[in-house]
Order: structure tokens, then C-alpha cells, then sequence
């Protein structure tokens, strides 16, 4: 049940980390004008 626990824990850090990157990508990529590269 723990162990479980702690996987189901590990994967939603993991899955939030990947979300904040890719966030953090598209408003690096908008800051710098690169906006026209996403059309």
C-alpha cells in the first residue's frame, strides 16, 4: 500500500515537472518574439 503510495506520488511530481517546463518554454518563446515561430 506505501509503496504504491509513493509511486502514484513520484509520477505526479514528475508529470507536474514536465507541465512547468513546457510553461516555462512558451513564455520564454513568447518574451522573446519568437510567438510567429508557434503559427
Amino acid at each position: 500500500m506505501e509503496l504504491t503510495k509513493l509511486l502514484g506520488l513520484t509520477m505526479l511530481v514528475l508529470v507536474e515537472e514536465k507541465v512547468a517546463k513546457l510553461v516555462l518554454a512558451e513564455e520564454e518563446a513568447e518574451c522573446s518574439g519568437g510567438a510567429d515561430i508557434a503559427n
